[in-house]
C-alpha cells in the first residue's frame, strides 16, 4: 500500500511538472493594461497547450528588463512575453548601449495583440479646451504633464512639447504608472496627463477630467468628440511608432508547432465574441494590421 501511494504521488508530480511549464512574462507592474491583457490570454494559452501558464512580472527599462528575461529563459521551457513595443528609437538605443538583442530575431514575435490608444487629458478649466490650446497656453504659463515612465508616451510628448510649445514652461513629470499620474492630476498637483483610455473612463463619466486629444490614427466611436493629434495639426513623423502597440513574443526555443497553436488560438479568441468585453474595456484597435503576422507591422515600425 505504501509503495502504491508513493507511485501515485510520483505520477501526480510528473503531471504537475508536465502542465506547469509555460512562463508568461509581463513587461509591467501588476494592475495596469498589460496585466489585464495577460490575465485575459493566460487561460487561452493554457487551453491551446494544455499546460499551466505562470505570470512573471518584469517591469522597467522600457521593456528591456522583460526582453532580457525572455532571452535568458530556460532552454527547455516555453516562455512568452507580453508588452507594448515601446518607441523603436528607445529600443534601438537601449539594445545598442547594452548590447542586448534584436526584437525580430533573438526573440520571436508571435502575435500582434493590437493597439491600446492613449489620451491627453486635464481637469476641466477655462484656459484650454483641447491639446493644441494647452500647448499654446504652455508657451507663456507654467504647465506640467504626468507621464507613465515605462511607455512610448514619454518620448512622443517630449518631442511634441519641444516642437509645439516651450519645454522650459511645459514640464513632464514621470510617474510609475498612468493611474498614479491621474491621481496627481485629480489632486491638482499636475495640470495635464497622458495614459490609456480605460484608466480614464470613470473620471470622464463623472466629468472630473476632460479629454484633450486622442493618440491614435482615427477617432474612436466611443469617444467620437475627441480629436486626434493630426486633427489638431499636431503632426508627428511616424506617429504610430509611439502608440501602445502590444505584441506577444516567445523565446527561440519554442517549436513552430507550439507557436502555431498559440497563434491560431489567440487569433480565434481576438476575432470572435469571446474577447468582445476585453476589446471594448481596453479599447483595443487592430487597424489594418494582421494579428497572425506581427513581423510585417514590426518591420514597418522599425523603418
Amino acid at each position: 500500500m505504501k509503495h502504491f501511494l508513493y507511485f501515485l504521488l510520483f505520477l501526480f508530480t510528473l503531471n504537475v511538472q508536465a502542465k506547469d511549464n509555460v512562463e508568461l512574462i509581463v513587461a509591467s507592474s501588476p494592475g495596469g493594461s498589460v496585466h489585464k491583457y495577460a490575465l485575459a490570454i493566460q487561460p487561452i494559452i493554457e487551453k491551446a497547450l494544455n499546460k499551466n501558464v505562470i505570470i512573471n512580472f518584469k517591469p522597467g527599462g522600457n521593456g528591456i528588463i522583460a526582453a532580457r528575461e525572455l532571452l535568458n529563459s530556460t532552454p527547455n521551457q516555453n516562455s512568452f512575453l507580453i508588452g507594448n513595443f515601446n518607441s523603436p528609437d528607445i529600443w534601438r538605443e537601449n539594445f545598442k548601449e547594452h548590447q542586448i538583442i534584436d526584437v525580430r530575431k533573438d526573440i520571436k514575435p508571435v502575435v500582434f495583440l493590437g493597439t491600446i490608444p492613449s489620451m491627453v487629458y486635464s481637469r476641466p478649466n477655462e484656459n484650454y479646451k483641447d491639446f493644441r490650446q494647452a500647448l499654446n497656453y504652455g508657451k507663456k504659463q507654467k504647465m506640467t504633464m504626468a507621464l507613465a515612465a515605462n511607455t512610448p508616451n514619454n518620448k512622443l510628448m517630449k518631442d511634441i512639447i519641444q516642437k509645439h510649445s516651450d519645454s522650459e514652461f511645459f514640464i513632464t513629470v514621470p510617474f510609475k504608472t498612468g493611474s498614479l499620474g491621474l491621481l496627481s492630476v485629480l489632486g491638482e498637483h499636475v495640470d495635464t496627463g497622458v495614459t490609456v483610455i480605460d484608466v480614464l473612463v470613470p473620471e470622464i463619466k463623472n466629468n472630473r477630467i476632460r479629454p484633450l486629444a486622442l493618440i491614435y490614427e482615427n477617432r474612436l466611436k466611443t469617444f467620437s468628440d475627441v480629436p486626434t493629434l493630426r486633427e489638431l495639426n499636431i503632426i508627428v513623423d511616424n506617429e504610430d511608432r509611439y502608440y501602445n502597440n502590444f505584441f506577444l513574443w516567445s523565446n527561440t526555443h519554442v517549436t513552430n508547432e507550439v507557436l502555431e497553436k498559440v497563434r491560431n488560438t489567440l487569433f480565434k479568441f481576438l476575432s470572435d465574441k469571446d474577447s468582445e468585453e476585453l476589446r471594448n474595456s481596453l479599447h483595443i484597435q487592430f487597424g489594418k494590421n494582421e494579428i497572425r503576422n506581427p513581423e510585417k507591422y514590426m518591420e514597418e515600425l522599425l523603418k
